[in-house]
């Protein structure tokens, strides 16, 4: 059964293109992506729905990420990179990217659905931003799609910024050295510079008697940070396992 729009319904994807700057060569796939099952089954009586391109667009969103992280992060480890993907891609994440756009408005909700308030269920508007961006994908490929995702994510990934300035990495470093040599790193303070009311610390890190790391700060605890940090460099760039 082919899908036939009426005119109200090309308008409206129009206009929810034009407020995202987009354009689908292919009208009917934005169309499948904004129709949930509860529609397409009492409508349609057909399985033109959204949850394929929903399951592509979980894909699509995690490379995206994960190709952003791994480029911008790679000091850290790879279970704090997926957190991180985790955290951006989350219900509660995508689910406020859709409010953002109102996408919630154009999905193409059956009447029992509509009724119980599904355009306010996280979990079918979050799945619904997912398939957004799996119609997108096979629409117009990964590189307008990845200028899409990423203006979604934008405000998010500074959360990312955010939550890597606090980041333990002498926690990181420790899960390393413990995996490969079951020992941990010590720390140590090979000088101390300036006046007591600003003093600088300078740290190396060791495992036995190998140096991992240096890092200088205004205390001592900083300056351990900066030796894990840079350790974690190191080992990033395969100069040390």
């Amino acid at each position: 059964m082919k899908i036939k729009l009426n005119k109200n319904r090309k308008k409206e994807l129009k206009v929810f293109q034009k407020s995202l700057r987009i354009k689908f060569r292919n009208i009917f796939l934005l169309n499948k992506g904004l129709t949930h099952t509860s529609y397409a089954h009492e409508v349609y009586h057909n399985e033109e729905h959204n949850e394929k391109l929903e399951f592509l667009g979980d894909a699509v969103l995690s490379l995206i990420l994960a190709e952003y992280l791994y480029l911008n992060y790679a000091h850290l480890q790879e279970g704090t990179l997926s957190k991180f993907r985790s955290y951006v891609a989350s219900e509660n994440i995508l689910y406020l990217i859709a409010k953002k756009i109102n996408l919630q408005n154009f999905i193409l909700l059956s009447r029992g659905e509509e009724l119980t308030g599904g355009r306010n269920k996280k979990s079918l508007v979050s799945d619904a931003i997912e398939s957004l961006i799996g119609a997108y994908y096979i629409d117009s490929g990964l590189k307008k799609t990845r200028k899409l995702v990423m203006g979604f994510l934008k405000d998010f990934l500074q959360d990312v910024d955010r939550l890597n300035e606090i980041f333990d990495f002498k926690s990181q470093l420790q899960e390393h050295t413990q995996k490969y040599y079951r020992k941990n790193p010590v720390y140590a303070v090979i000088r101390e510079e300036g006046p007591e009311h600003r003093k600088t610390f300078e740290t190396v890190v060791k495992l036995e008697n190998r140096i991992l790391g240096r890092g200088i700060g205004e205390n001592k605890k900083t300056a351990e940070k900066e030796a894990a940090r840079n350790a974690l460099l190191k080992i990033n760039k395969g100069e040390m396992v």
